[in-house]
């Protein structure tokens, strides 16, 4: 038994449960990363991403390292093809798309990588939030102009899209606090 503790935070959206987020073929797909923007986000080369369905290219740069059974650690993307991904459980895919949110909005937005992450805690709270320690390390113009009011739109615009369901158009700017059980 271990103890739970806030791991990460920062100010973004819940999503609700993991299972309940509903995820959009053709949202997604006007989010995905071209090849070589995947291969640059991942650092491996993959001669099939083309192949592959919108969802599954996302899944392909998820940040998600909990489902281990598809995880870059375990299992080498550049061997991604469609077919890899027919025995993939509804959890695993929930949790690989849900992982990808961060990547895919900081692409489309212009946010540099790793300014926001896109979790499931221990508790199956999707969540997508700003984890950037301020000042950032570099400059970037879109953290520069970055309001309150500008990222809760971005945020609506971009989860109503991928998700293809309007009920995330009241969502709220709130503290995200990741926990974690050691």
């Amino acid at each position: 038994m271990g103890w739970l503790h806030i791991d990460k935070t920062g100010k973004g959206v819940t999503l609700g449960y993991d299972e309940d987020v509903p995820m959009s073929e053709a949202g997604i797909a006007r989010y995905a990363l071209s090849k070589e923007e995947a291969e640059s986000a991942i650092g491996k080369e993959l001669p099939h991403y083309e192949e592959l369905t919108p969802l599954h290219k996302a899944m392909v740069v998820s940040r998600d390292r909990n489902t281990y059974r598809w995880s870059l650690e375990m299992h080498d993307p550049a061997e991604y093809t469609d077919w890899d991904f027919d025995g993939i459980s509804e959890d695993d895919a929930k949790s690989l798309f849900i992982g990808s949110l961060s990547v895919l909005f900081e692409h489309h937005y212009g946010y540099p990588s790793g300014s926001f992450r896109s979790v499931s805690d221990y508790n199956g709270t999707a969540m997508l939030y700003c984890d950037v320690a301020w000042p950032p390390e570099e400059y970037n113009q879109a953290l520069a102009n970055m309001t309150e009011n500008s990222l809760v739109q971005q945020l609506r615009e971009f989860i109503i899209d991928v998700t293809g369901d309007n009920m995330y158009q009241q969502l709220e700017l709130e503290l995200c606090e990741e926990y974690i059980k050691e």
